[in-house]
């Protein structure tokens, strides 16, 4: 079995504008601001016999003090952009092109049970995101044609690990990971109560 305590504190200020350059032009442009802290009270992991009698002391590991603790804290602050540009046709379909940065702040492995190095702390994910895209209407909106292609640059995504040598899964960062993809949506309406998607 194992028990913690954990305290979150997390707050953001942002903004997100766009500003019209012309009537078929806008530009996009937003910013956020994050801060967290997290603190990790209390951690205790133990190996309980069928009696009901605790046996050992797994995290943190104590080989004297069965109820022994441990716990662990971080504080980070992230600042993440976002621009784009949107270009309206004289037909009124739209094309678009955005970047942006997401964030996901660091985490602990609550799933730690049975090796200390198991109670791993991540550092924040960040990822930035590269797309562009169209958005049609044809056939006087009979037809909706939506597509794009995109592509995700991760920096220290958060994965469970397993170490094939302990059988020890801490909570890590990959330093490096990539999505390619594209996507189409097709949407027709025949008939005015039918719609195919």
């Amino acid at each position: 079995q194992n028990e913690f305590h954990q305290h979150k504190t997390s707050f953001a200020v942002y903004t997100d504008d766009s500003y019209r350059l012309t009537d078929q032009l806008t530009l996009r442009a937003g910013l956020r601001f994050t801060h967290d802290e997290a603190k990790l009270t209390g951690f205790l992991s133990q190996e309980i016999g069928t009696d009901g009698v605790v046996i050992a002391n797994l995290i943190p590991g104590d080989p004297a003090d069965l109820s022994a603790t441990t716990g662990r804290s971080f504080t980070t602050n992230n600042v993440s952009p976002k621009i784009g540009i949107d270009y309206k046709t004289s037909v009124g379909n739209l094309l678009y092109a955005t970047y942006s940065r997401g964030y996901r702040g660091g985490s602990f492995n609550g799933q730690a049970y049975f090796l200390p190095e198991e109670l791993s702390t991540t550092r924040s994910e960040t990822v930035s995101a590269y797309e562009i895209g169209s958005k049609n209407t044809l056939f006087d909106r009979r037809l909706e044609l939506n597509g794009a292609i995109f592509y995700y640059d991760y920096r220290n995504q958060q994965f469970i690990d397993v170490d094939p040598n302990t059988g020890a899964q801490p909570l890590v960062n990959l330093p490096l990971s990539r999505i390619y993809g594209a996507e189409l949506e097709i949407a027709a309406r025949p008939l005015s109560v039918l719609r195919i998607s």
